[in-house]
């Protein structure tokens, strides 16, 4: 449980199983750099989580295929469906509040 980079060998392991935050983002992107600050602080209070950041930038198959037209864009996974899906960037207790209705 941890953040971790898109890596196309695991992606779909890791967001079959249990809950997923997945962080579309982009390299010259400052609401994204925020969401980052965000997701860091999210995970060191909730280390149970799987978080995969997703550089738009770079992978440009993965964005088209899950028609991802701006970031930020995060898409909450559970059991390997998505659930939820946010554009733009949020705060901490946003963030929160979208997985405390998913989980519980």
């Amino acid at each position: 449980m941890a953040i971790t980079n898109y890596n196309a060998e695991t992606y779909e392991e890791i967001i079959n199983e249990g809950f997923t935050i997945v962080d579309f983002y982009g390299e010259k992107c400052g609401p994204c750099e925020y969401l980052s600050d965000v997701l860091d602080e999210l995970i060191f209070e909730m280390p149970f989580l799987d978080i995969i950041k997703v550089n738009t930038t770079v992978e440009h198959d993965m964005a088209e295929k899950h028609n991802i037209r701006g970031v930020p864009m995060v898409h909450f996974y559970k059991d390997g469906k998505l659930v939820q899906d946010q554009s733009g960037s949020m705060s901490l207790p946003q963030i929160k509040e979208i997985i405390s209705k998913i989980m519980y």
